[in-house]
């Protein structure tokens, strides 16, 4: 991100998780911004390579050939642990070795097909010849500069971006297992039943020295979206039911508190709710919003709502559309009249349309 490799970032997500021999892995999902978006095939050859360096460049050649070569697999390498039974065959679930292709091209996953042109070239690898149908696609410049795996690829479609964001999230692997006695006695699954997982004496160092296990650039603030008087409060078992009603902050939501900044001014702050922890911070401690200081982009993002929860769901729409609002009342009031239902509102408002609309 500082030195721009690809060009200005516009967000980055990336989380670390520990596999195979309990080695560090990283997983970055990197958005650029509109003027540096990779668009076309000749946008891609400039950033990401898939084929081994000539013998010119050998410091990159090396590299590529150390950590950037596939398997091998397949035919090679039947026992490899890439490789899935998918019908009567077994086949590398990577789907090397790849074709060859002369010009990088789009494909339909959302991921590019990469040039990989037949020039002849083999080079052994663990034993077996491997050509350009093996090479995993890198970036040529982060290979020489860290020399280590770096997978790069082009993500153009919303279906792989999905993926991937799904895959930062998935968390750990786990296990379900139960603990049973050599003898024939009855085994009780309920009591015996354990879900845990493996932690690797890597990951258990990493922990302990507080290293980053992930990052977001910009942060998300998730925002609470809520009827009136139906917000979430937690009760401890030693509280007493009354006093945590009359405690006010105890009640005091991202929601309300936004009403109540929007009250203070006459004409109100002039924010969309999504549009308020940009310019304000949320203190949870205090359950209040506080100017913002630092010019640190935050983006905030309401929570979903489905549209069968009624209600619910037309207040969403009305907080994403109306701007200042200084209460639930406020939001259902449009042109001077106050309407019974969030619903009317969004209809007179335009947002939404009336079944009966012709």
């Amino acid at each position: 991100m500082e030195r721009k490799v690809f060009g200005e970032v516009a967000a980055m997500v990336y989380v670390v998780e520990f596999q195979k021999r309990g080695l560090p892995h990283a997983h970055f999902l990197i958005i650029l911004k509109p003027e540096y978006k990779l668009k076309c095939p000749a946008d891609y050859d400039k950033f990401v390579c898939a084929e081994i360096p000539s013998e010119t460049n050998s410091h990159l050649r090396r590299i590529v050939l150390a950590h950037m070569m596939h398997g091998p697999c397949s035919i090679l390498n039947p026992e490899c642990a890439c490789m899935r039974s998918r019908g009567l065959k077994l086949s590398c679930k990577n789907k090397y070795p790849k074709k060859f292709c002369n010009e990088t091209t789009n494909s339909k996953d959302g991921y590019p097909i990469y040039r990989r042109r037949e020039t002849g070239e083999k080079v052994v690898i663990r034993n077996a010849e491997l050509d350009n149908q093996w090479v995993i696609p890198y970036n040529p410049y982060l290979s020489s500069l860290f020399d280590c795996h770096i997978n790069v690829e082009v993500c153009s479609t919303t279906k792989a971006v999905k993926y991937l964001y799904k895959y930062v999230y998935k968390g750990h692997d786990r296990i379900s297992y139960n603990v049973v006695s050599s003898n024939n006695e009855v085994v009780d699954e309920i009591t015996q039943y354990q879900s845990g997982r493996w932690v690797s004496p890597c990951e258990a160092a990493w922990r302990i020295f507080s290293f980053d296990l992930f990052e977001m650039h910009p942060p998300v603030l998730p925002l609470q979206v809520h009827l009136p008087n139906m917000q979430t409060v937690c009760v401890h078992p030693h509280e007493r039911l009354q006093v945590v009603v009359s405690n006010s902050k105890r009640s005091r939501t991202q929601l309300t508190e936004f009403f109540a900044m929007n009250s203070a001014s006459e004409a109100g702050l002039g924010y969309l709710y999504g549009e308020f922890c940009e310019h304000y911070t949320w203190e949870q401690s205090t359950k209040k919003w506080k100017q913002r200081v630092q010019n640190r982009l935050s983006i905030g993002r309401l929570a979903f709502v489905y549209p069968a929860e009624g209600e619910r769901f037309f207040l969403r729409l009305l907080l994403l559309h109306v701007r200042s609002s200084k209460s639930f009342e406020d939001l259902r009031t449009v042109n001077d009249h106050l309407y019974p239902t969030f619903q009317e509102a969004d209809i007179k408002l335009g947002i939404i349309e009336d079944d009966d609309a012709a």
